[in-house]
């Protein structure tokens, strides 16, 4: 009986270690409508040890966080200083697919007057080439984000 749990744990332990920024994508969803999502996982992500992808989450969720900001001026801030990030994160790690992938979604998701939507096709096409080779949760969620356009 013993082993059995031992077992589960271990098989639930490296499924969770296998895709450790599933929590970050699924959130990405919600933090333009969730502001406290969206600030939750900003202060969560500054805490982290810094790599391409936590930078790249950080930027994400940065330019998210213009949409629960009133003043405009803060609005282009916080969206640019999140570009900024998500742009070095890509910059550092250019063929990570998921940083793709959260670049192709915000691009996606803002209004076109922003002028932030020039890698959307080279994102795309990176996402289809390398789909294949990403972790079975990622592969979901790109399949997912590329119904969409």
């Amino acid at each position: 009986m013993k082993i059995i749990v031992l077992f589960i744990f271990l098989k639930s332990f490296s499924a969770f270690s296998e895709d450790k920024f599933q929590h970050y994508r699924k959130n990405l969803a919600l933090a333009p409508t969730n502001k406290e999502v969206c600030f939750l996982m900003i202060k969560d992500l500054e805490n982290k040890p810094s790599d391409a992808k936590i930078l790249g989450y950080l930027g994400a969720f940065t330019m998210i966080k213009a949409n629960h900001q009133i003043n405009p001026i803060q609005k282009l801030s916080s969206f640019n200083s999140g570009k900024k990030l998500l742009e070095k994160a890509i910059q550092q790690n250019s063929r990570d697919v998921e940083l793709r992938y959260i670049r192709y979604a915000i691009q996606l998701s803002i209004p076109k007057f922003l002028g932030y939507n020039a890698e959307l096709a080279t994102d795309k096409k990176m996402m289809h080439n390398y789909l294949a080779t990403s972790e079975t949760a990622l592969q979901a969620d790109i399949k997912e984000l590329l119904k969409v356009k």
